[in-house]
């Protein structure tokens, strides 16, 4: 009789185990099929990784480096190496790097260099509330 209830209460216990472990699941379940990430989030989450820390987005002030605020809008019409102002360009500046700047194509892929460069040609740092409400 001894043993047929402590083999009961470890079959409570792993019948309380088992509830509590579906009940974490369940509820992470919907967090998780709801939640995709947007093009425009990720490429925040790109610009904020692989930019921020050094070029303004927001202003015109120079950071560590240039400001990427109105990149492709900029009377100049040109980057710091002379050439225009443009998709391949900008992706080609971002992939191979400067002297002053890290070539980002040894960590991040293609796509990814497309969002960043999306990103700064649709001018989305505006909408960004961290932004928006610094200064």
């Amino acid at each position: 009789m001894l043993k047929h209830n402590h083999v009961a209460k470890g079959n409570r216990w792993a019948v309380l185990l088992l509830l509590l472990l579906a009940l974490v699941a369940s509820s992470r379940l919907p967090l998780q099929a709801t939640h995709e990430s947007t093009e425009q989030e990720k490429a925040w989450k790109l610009v904020l990784e692989r930019c921020y820390l050094c070029h303004y987005l927001d202003r015109k002030d120079y950071k560590f480096a240039p400001s990427l605020k109105d990149l492709f809008q900029r009377q100049s019409g040109s980057l710091l190496n002379g050439k225009p102002v443009n998709d391949q360009t900008v992706s080609d500046w971002i992939a191979e790097g400067s002297p002053n700047m890290p070539a980002f194509k040894y960590s991040l892929n293609p796509q990814q260099i497309q969002l960043i460069v999306k990103f700064l040609k649709e001018g989305r740092a505006a909408s960004v509330s961290m932004l928006r409400n610094s200064r």
